[in-house]
């Protein structure tokens, strides 16, 4: 039994795991028709399935960001975005991580014109630049998320900075591109954080407002997707069937994919006020 049924049982798992993509078809959307997508800096509501504890501490990887803490923004701060305010039927499709790299992923990504930003851990990108050239090859982009995804509220700045920092330069020597966005890991941010994203030249600190996660799609706010939600995936082992019950949504929906990158543009727009408990939308950004 020993190295027959070894092999065999081997084989029989690798058989399963390649058959979970699958084949189809959805669109993907150009640049933004309406050049003036603005941040989305309202509260972030509570949601009946959030798993994500309040504070420092951090929540399951399926989970929904809680509120940010009130006075994480300031003038001259990089805003916090968890939705974007478009008149376009976009959304938009984060992936986060980079710990799993199913190669039947990136063909999914293609066949089906889904635009991704994907949030990467500085140490696993550079262990596996390969992986990452063929998504930017497939027009996807690549952003920070820290460089060895801790949970960041309640550090001190020196802290967050270098975590936050410390991909930069890597990523601009590896995909030729410095990041503009951050994503802090868990969702786990305070005023530090937002100091740290500003000095480390980033413009804004992205969040989500949407997750799909074991097939399942939820909401910040219960309902169908909405134009602008910022969805939420992870490159782990779930995610080529994640990625089909995204699809499915889709269809149904009639929305497209569309990269943030084309709907935030660093300096375009005046600092927001403060992230508190009152709504607040920033002015449109320009093209």
């Amino acid at each position: 039994m020993s190295r027959f049924s070894h092999v065999t049982r081997v084989a029989l798992a690798l058989s399963l795991f390649l058959g979970a993509a699958c084949g189809g078809g959805h669109r993907r959307a150009g640049a933004p028709r309406n050049q003036e997508g603005a941040v989305a800096t309202e509260p972030f509501p509570t949601a009946p399935e959030t798993t994500v504890a309040s504070g420092p501490q951090p929540s399951v990887e399926e989970g929904l960001p809680a509120a940010p803490p009130s006075g994480v923004g300031g003038q001259g701060l990089p805003p916090v975005v968890r939705s974007i305010v478009t008149d376009d039927p976009v959304v938009f499709v984060t992936i986060d991580d980079g710990w799993d790299k199913d190669p039947t992923v990136l063909p999914f990504l293609a066949d089906h014109h889904i635009a991704v930003t994907a949030f990467l851990i500085g140490r696993v990108a550079a262990r596996t630049a390969p992986y990452w050239d063929t998504l930017l090859a497939q027009g996807g982009v690549v952003e920070d998320h820290t460089e060895t995804h801790p949970t960041l509220a309640g550090h001190p700045l020196g802290f967050q900075r270098t975590e936050i920092c410390s991909p930069l330069d890597d990523y601009q020597r590896l995909f030729g591109r410095r990041p503009t966005l951050f994503r802090p890991p868990y969702g786990s941010l305070d005023h530090t954080t937002v100091v740290a994203a500003r000095d480390c030249g980033l413009s804004d600190v992205v969040l989500w407002d949407a997750t799909v996660s074991r097939g399942k799609l939820r909401r910040a706010t219960p309902g169908p997707l909405r134009r602008g939600d910022v969805i939420l995936l992870h490159w782990g082992p779930g995610l080529a069937g994640d990625l089909k019950a995204l699809v499915a949504v889709l269809d149904s929906s009639g929305f497209q994919t569309a990269l943030l990158e084309d709907y935030l543009r660093p300096g375009a727009a005046p600092a927001p006020p403060p992230v508190g408990s009152e709504a607040t939308t920033a002015p449109p950004r320009s093209a």
